[in-house]
């Protein structure tokens, strides 16, 4: 499979993502833009007619007002109901006398009154038909209608009894259809583009230059019944200019974009290189640590990723070099520790007078006490030339007591010492003759030319809180105050200065018990002695306790 540049997938995602954003941006705007003018465009339009409503209800009132008059005059209302009885001239007299003196039109109106059956003013034989009385009970937003010339506008009322529950008749206004065109004219300001229907769909006034249905792309169109009169209104807008602003404001925002996504192609390059630049330099280093080269120098990153990239590799290469530096140490210790045994692995002097014991004892008892010597000299042979480098505290004390064993018949049982042992830390992990050089300097140095005074040592191992503690004591000669700090100083040197270390010629088996500690368990010090002229002298070892033992 062929690999891909991290900087141009990052480079390329980069781009795609600010496309995408710009255009949903680009498409959002104009969206909202467009809904915008729509929704000001159908509130415009609603303005529009419910103005026109306004003003049709405002024409029909003044032949409302009429209508009540007759209406609420019960001598009228009488003679309506009973004109197909009434033949005094006196009474049909005054009937029309009294209607043309209320209602005497200035313009070409004219009046129409109507029982049940006929028409009563003007008179004439005219029938009325016989379903205008259903026809204003059930239906009263359906009485403005055209005349079959179209020249007049039909306003049909109904007339009631005193109690308002029962049809008498009607009133009709004729009203000259150009009344209506005319007041309209006066109100309807310009560029407004109204129509208005009867419910038979026929036009009554408009302002359009084309039929309604005629109006597509660039209009919109909106319907209202009048409540009170039953007349259709319909409202029609022209968006073109909306639509050709809403064009010049996307053609404007294109060079904006581009630019933007120009701006956008420079920050993400810059981007994607700082990310990846680190990354190179990282990879270099490791290619440099491939050959050998291992150095790195850990410089400073704004991202706090890399930067941590880079602090986790500088830390790996520290401990890299801290391992190497340590297994040269170890190895170098090694060396020494392995001249040295084969110079020699054992006191001489000591497994001189050993077998000399061994042969005098032979000779006075009957081997018993001579093989259990011979056993415990044994394990010393063996301990030291097949234990491993680490072994256990609880295997390092039984080695220790097989050495004090041996020692303390060298002393004649003058030797004593005891254990205090702490079992829960017996598995612990030391290096190997941890203790013995310890022991071996108490009795070289701490019990020489004390006399016949009892030698003791004691051996304690504790634990507190997340360290162990072996404690080496004896009740020897004691150290001066000189030489003690010497010997600590000595130590406290060592752990910063290793050409120090190799170079040393005194206290050799404390430092090197010290070295051994610290190299495996990292720490700075390990050991301290503590000791009083006369008193004896006292080795402590604190060691942190491993969690993976």
């Amino acid at each position: 499979m062929r690999r891909k540049s991290i900087h141009k997938q990052i480079l390329r995602n980069q781009l795609l993502l600010s496309v995408i954003t710009i255009i949903m941006i680009y498409l959002s705007a104009y969206l909202i833009l467009y809904f915008t003018m729509m929704h000001n465009a159908n509130q415009r339009l609603e303005s529009n007619i419910q103005f026109i409503d306004n003003y049709v209800d405002s024409f029909f009132k003044g032949y409302e007002e009429k209508w009540s008059i007759i209406n609420a005059n019960q001598d009228l209302r009488n003679y309506i109901v009973h004109s197909n009885e009434i033949s005094s001239y006196e009474e049909t007299h005054l009937f029309y006398t009294s209607i043309e003196y209320m209602f005497n039109f200035s313009d070409e109106t004219s009046l129409n009154i109507n029982n049940l059956t006929q028409q009563v003013f003007p008179p004439t034989n005219t029938t009325i038909p016989n379903n205008l009385a259903e026809h204003l009970k059930n239906d009263t937003t359906q009485n403005i209608f055209l005349s079959e010339d179209s020249s007049t506008l039909n306003y049909a009322l109904g007339l009631y009894n005193f109690t308002e529950t029962d049809l008498i008749g009607s009133v009709n206004f004729a009203i000259p259809i150009e009344n209506f065109i005319s007041y309209f004219d006066n109100k309807v300001p310009t560029g407004m583009t109204i129509a208005i229907y009867d419910h038979a769909e026929r036009i009554i006034y408009t302002t359009l230059t084309n039929d309604l249905h005629g109006y597509k792309e660039y209009f919109l169109t909106k319907e209202k019944s009048s409540e009170k009169t039953g007349l259709k209104i319909y409202a029609v807008l022209n968006t073109q200019s909306e639509l050709d602003n809403l064009y010049r404001f996307g053609m404007l925002l294109l060079p904006i974009i581009i630019i933007i996504l120009l701006i956008n192609i420079f920050l993400s390059y810059n981007i994607s290189a700082k990310i990846v630049f680190p990354i190179k330099s990282l990879i270099a280093s490791i290619k440099r640590a491939e050959q050998g080269d291992i150095t790195y120098s850990h410089p400073f990153y704004d991202l706090e990723e890399i930067e941590d990239l880079s602090q986790s590799y500088d830390q790996m290469i520290n401990k890299i070099n801290h391992l190497m530096e340590k297994n040269h140490k170890i190895n170098l210790l090694k060396v020494e520790s392995q001249l040295s045994a084969l110079q020699q692995k054992i006191d001489p002097h000591f497994l001189f007078n050993t077998l000399e014991l061994i042969s005098s004892q032979a000779v006075l008892e009957d081997a018993k006490s001579t093989s259990v010597m011979t056993q415990k000299l044994g394990n010393l042979f063996r301990y030291n030339l097949r234990a491993p480098d680490t072994i256990s505290l609880g295997r390092e004390l039984k080695y220790i007591k097989d050495y004090l064993y041996l020692q303390k018949i060298r002393f004649d049982h003058e030797l004593m010492f005891e254990f205090n042992i702490c079992e829960d830390i017996s598995h612990y992990k030391v290096p190997q003759l941890t203790l013995q050089p310890l022991i071996e300097n108490c009795i070289k140095h701490g019990f020489n030319d004390l006399g016949s005074e009892e030698y003791r040592i004691s051996i304690k191992t504790t634990k507190s809180k997340n360290n162990i503690y072996i404690i080496v004591h004896d009740n020897g000669k004691g150290i001066k105050p000189d030489s003690l700090k010497e010997i600590n100083n000595s130590i406290h040197m060592d752990v910063n200065n290793f050409q120090y270390f190799i170079s040393r010629k005194e206290h050799i088996g404390l430092r090197n018990v010290n070295a051994r500690l610290c190299l495996q368990y990292r720490i700075k010090t390990a050991l301290k002695v503590y000791s009083k002229v006369n008193k004896g002298t006292t080795i402590v070892i604190k060691l942190p306790e491993m969690k993976d033992q």
